[in-house]
């Protein structure tokens, strides 16, 4: 099989898109960042890479996706699909941009939907969310970063059938031209899939973990099926909400309300002014492990997400990143946790940082946009990992998590390591 790259600008991109191949059977790992790739190559994968650029300057984006692009390409990846953020956040234009120089393609399709997670596109533009309130145009935005003829194929000519879509798809390229799909549903991404399986020339593919899920059929690519092992789960669950986002908080008060859960709050003002304060955090999560009534659950989130009243400090961010971060290792030193679940792109990416990780194996998807996998490297190797965007989810998102790693006391392991 080629090797197969998906190119993220943060650590859930990467890993909520890679395990849509994962469930087909396909091995799945996930570089927590560029100097992990040499690593984690082997026979006949995908590998995802988080690029870490979501906030970078253009150039800065530019550069590094350009330079992974071209290093994986040097390692015989063959194909790359440039993930993008389902709410069109970040340096779309100027990633496509610098994949398709690599490549030297100058034709890219782009689909940026999710239906399953309430993201679709009509007419070109993106709605989000069940009662489509919240939209943008997507054209516009590309227009903004990316020097290239901008086209949109709306839903009518999608539905029109695969053949249809095909010569429609010939008559609108040209050179340096970018297409983009309108997306309402899964049947019309089965569409897009078989008229781009049937297109002839190179193209560059962008979008969400929506159209990811057909890779393998666009591409053509082999199945290769895996063992299954299955690894028992008997530690207690680690939740840690880094992400300011209100389906977030949402999802931790049904947790609450559901489970029994210890909570650790980090006082976001005091770690950024007496970063001492660490000492104190981290004695309430040795107090947890030694309380009688041991709770299912322990949750690390900060005072924005619980307390309503408190507005997040966003310009120091990553000194309170870093300070989670801390106060996971110092948890996963005290307490047997068998789970660890993440929400926010940067905050598993430092937490993971934090604990030594290189990466993670893809296992399976949990719900729609929540994968489950296990740490390659540093202190909590094996550990099973569950990473979330903080966008992502119904309000009884980490139930079903608790749900599933409870179930049976057991999760199905797919990649051997």
């Amino acid at each position: 099989m080629d090797y197969i790259a998906i190119i993220a600008d943060d650590l859930t991109g990467a890993s909520d898109t890679g395990v849509k191949l994962c469930k087909k059977g396909y091995k799945t790992k996930v570089a927590l960042q560029i100097d992990s790739i040499n690593s984690l190559i082997q026979g006949g994968e995908i590998l995802a890479v988080n690029t870490g650029t979501r906030e970078a300057s253009p150039l800065e984006a530019y550069k590094k996706v350009y330079d992974v692009t071209c290093h994986l390409k040097d390692r015989g990846f063959k194909k790359i699909f440039k993930k993008i953020d389902s709410v069109m956040r970040g340096n779309i234009g100027t990633e496509m941009n610098a994949v398709m120089d690599a490549f030297n393609i100058n034709l890219a399709f782009v689909a940026p939907a999710i239906p399953a997670n309430g993201r679709y596109i009509i007419d070109g533009y993106l709605y989000v969310g069940e009662e489509r309130k919240e939209k943008k145009y997507v054209p516009e935005i590309l227009e903004k970063t990316i020097n290239k003829k901008i086209e949109t194929i709306v839903l009518k000519d999608i539905r029109a059938g695969s053949k249809k879509l095909l010569n429609k798809i010939n008559r609108l390229k040209n050179d340096d031209t970018i297409i983009i799909f309108d997306t309402e549903n899964d049947g019309d991404f089965a569409i897009i899939a078989e008229a781009l399986r049937n297109f002839n020339e190179e193209f560059v593919l962008a979008g969400t973990s929506g159209i990811a899920a057909l890779l393998p059929e666009i591409w053509r690519l082999d199945q290769e099926i895996y063992n299954k092992r299955e690894k028992t789960v008997e530690g207690r669950h680690l939740f840690v909400a880094g992400s300011f986002h209100p389906s977030t908080a949402l999802q931790l008060e049904r947790l609450i309300q559901n489970y029994s859960c210890h909570i650790v709050i980090i006082d976001t003002n005091e770690v950024l002014k007496n970063p001492k304060e660490a000492i104190k955090t981290i004695e309430k999560l040795k107090h947890s492990a030694a309380v009688s009534n041991r709770p299912e659950a322990v949750i690390i989130a900060v005072d924005t997400l619980l307390k309503k009243d408190i507005i997040p400090n966003e310009s120091n961010g990553e000194a309170i990143t870093d300070f989670i971060s801390q106060a996971v290792l110092a948890a996963i030193d005290t307490e047997s946790f068998e789970t660890l679940t993440i929400t926010g792109g940067e905050t598993a990416c430092s937490v993971m940082n934090a604990l030594g990780a290189t990466g993670m194996y893809l296992d399976d998807e949990i719900v729609s946009g929540v994968p489950v996998g296990r740490l390659i490297g540093g202190t909590a190797n094996g550990m099973t990992i569950v990473t979330k965007s903080g966008g992502f989810g119904e309000s009884e998102t980490f139930i079903e998590v608790i749900k599933y790693l409870n179930n049976k006391r057991k999760v199905v392991i797919g990649c051997a390591i």
